[in-house]
């Protein structure tokens, strides 16, 4: 039961506890359309504010000063990605993410949430392991809703909206990612955006050559 001022507002008893669905089946051909469905959209007024910029691939020369910061991050999160865990600064460059940008869950953060999920929707989950293997002892560089909603992400969970928008990509849904990115747009200032923008760079990692 929650109660204010000892009032109640809500009977939890009888509610069943939320967990994302299934990953899609997806083929390379399925996710290539669905990058190209974002592709078509991704761009403009969403990438103003936050690091969705990251989500589009090279980080363009006139990026925002909050993006610039990021690069070293993004670096050792595409290292992390691509199977690489040899670099002894990739910890480090890493937490430069963490605790980035303003908001209740800072951009960095929600970036780095997207991508674990990704990985764990893709079932790369020693890629997944390895990177929250980094971050976690990162964890007291943010702020505790922040750690909170990055250990949920570590095991598979983040907003409907977010797990909705991953798996229309793989499945080359395109009105589904449209659907979906409506609702990300409204998660926060950008952190729905930021958060997608961390998934999309596992996801474009997957057709890399």
């Amino acid at each position: 039961m929650l109660l204010v001022a000892e009032t109640p507002l809500a009977n939890l008893a009888a509610r069943s506890v939320w967990a994302p669905p299934a990953a899609p089946h997806w083929s390379t051909s399925s996710l290539r359309r669905g990058l190209e469905a974002v592709d078509a959209v991704w761009g403009g007024d969403l990438n103003e504010d936050g690091l969705a910029v990251a989500g589009s691939g090279p980080v363009p020369s006139d990026a925002s000063p909050l993006v610039r910061a990021a690069m070293p991050g993004l670096a050792a999160l595409a290292q992390v990605v691509a199977g690489s865990d040899g670099d002894a600064n990739q910890s480090l460059s890493l937490g430069s993410l963490i605790g980035l940008g303003p908001g209740l869950t800072p951009s960095g953060d929600d970036l780095i949430g997207g991508a674990l999920i990704a990985l764990a929707a893709l079932r790369r989950i020693e890629r997944r392991d390895a990177l929250w293997e980094h971050c976690r002892a990162l964890l007291d560089g943010t702020n505790d809703i922040s750690r909170i909603h990055l250990r949920a992400a570590a095991l598979g969970y983040g907003a409907a909206a977010l797990h909705e928008a991953i798996h229309a990509t793989m499945s080359g849904e395109g009105a589904g990612f449209r659907r979906a990115l409506t609702a990300l747009s409204a998660i926060g200032h950008t952190s729905g955006l930021d958060a997608f923008a961390g998934s999309l760079i596992v996801l474009r990692h997957e057709l890399a050559p």
